[in-house]
């Protein structure tokens, strides 16, 4: 697996409050422990599947039932919801521009976020394989994740939240990319981090 060096750059464009409000950008830290495990190779929120279409009850996030079809897996981590989908069911491959149909998600994953209690957070975080070399695919998904950060940004319901967007390229697979077209296309992927 390729690896980004010591200096990898994560770029986070953070939005407090949606509204209309200018993003600003930030860059982890050095001693930021996203960005080391980010340079460890280890994932950054470990948790457990839980199936598509069930509801999620989670203690640190009181009432918070998160119900999707299953072009989503919800999975419960420490203390997140993570929602799950591939990326091909947005994005054009290879590419930061979503299909049109793609719309009719983000409309249902607006209205889900919409619910979620006041000061919640959600990390986009955009996700790719290793086919590509390092520096393609982490443009392309800091691409991703900016690009659905700017699609919520504006939406009057989610003002309530801090959404920020992280492009993490290839460096957090959930299955190996050892050549097996399945497993690359579960990792090329789009996570919704919610945390309380």
């Amino acid at each position: 697996m390729k690896r980004y060096s010591i200096g990898i750059i994560a770029t986070v464009i953070i939005l407090s409050g949606c509204g209309n409000k200018e993003a600003t950008i930030t860059a982890l830290e050095p001693g930021n422990q996203t960005l080391k495990k980010l340079e460890q190779g280890e994932p950054v929120m470990k948790g457990q599947v839980v199936e598509p279409n069930s509801k999620v009850q989670s203690t640190n996030m009181p009432n918070l039932n998160i119900d999707l079809p299953d072009w989503a897996k919800v999975i419960k981590a420490e203390n997140a919801i993570i929602v799950r989908l591939r990326d091909d069911i947005i994005f054009n491959y290879d590419k930061a521009e979503y299909y049109e149909k793609a719309e009719d998600i983000l409309v249902e994953l607006e209205n889900v976020f919409a619910t979620l209690p006041g000061n919640s957070k959600v990390i986009i975080e955009a996700h790719t394989d290793d086919k590509a070399n390092d520096q393609f695919n982490h443009q392309l998904t800091k691409d991703r994740a900016n690009r659905l950060l700017k699609r919520f940004a504006d939406v009057e319901t989610l003002s309530h939240l801090t959404i920020t967007a992280l492009g993490v390229g290839e460096e957090l697979p959930i299955v190996p990319n050892d050549g097996n077209a399945e497993n690359h296309q579960l990792n090329r992927r789009i996570d919704f981090v919610i945390q309380p």
